[in-house]
């Protein structure tokens, strides 16, 4: 078949090249120009375990596996500070890969609602407070909490399996 003296078949062909040959230069450019230096940045971090970058439709996923660390506040401005200067202007979101057991989840979700009334409120103090009663009543569960100009950090740690929290203080 022809269109306007070109054949169809030959024309789908160059298409179907062409594309494919723009899927796979994106795939590499991706890979040796953005996750392999950014992967090499965030391994200098003596927490960090493992590091996968993930491209979705929207943005970059940065997904950062850590050991157990007192210094989650810290250890996140530092990876946060690390992506931005590694990626400029791209859109990413920072993942923190943790090691929860089933048991840590049902916790977090019943400190939850101080977390977020205290974003809500202000009312950190009165958190604090709500939660280490609530904490005390949880056998063997420590706990950690940071609160700065823009997240919540909440850590919880029981054996071998510990859960990180990093909510985001809104309108802040």
């Amino acid at each position: 078949m022809e269109i306007k003296g070109k054949r169809l078949g030959v024309m789908i062909l160059a298409l179907v090249v062409t594309v494919a040959l723009l899927t796979f230069g994106k795939t590499v450019y991706q890979e040796n120009f953005i996750a392999k230096p950014l992967a090499e940045v965030l391994k200098n971090n003596k927490d960090v375990k493992q590091i996968q970058v993930l491209t979705t439709k929207k943005q970059l996923e940065v997904v950062v596996e850590l050991d157990w660390t007192e210094q989650l506040p810290q250890i996140h401005t530092a990876l946060e500070r690390q992506v931005e200067a590694q990626l400029g202007d791209k859109s990413y979101e920072l993942i923190l890969k943790d090691s929860r057991g089933e048991e840590l989840v049902p916790i977090f979700n019943g400190i939850n609602i101080y977390l977020q009334e205290a974003m809500s409120r202000g009312n950190f103090a009165e958190m604090d407070g709500a939660i280490k009663t609530y904490m005390n009543e949880q056998s063997g569960v420590s706990y950690q909490m940071n609160v700065d100009m823009k997240y919540v950090y909440v850590s919880l740690k029981k054996g071998e399996h510990f859960l990180y929290e990093i909510l985001p203080r809104s309108g802040r």
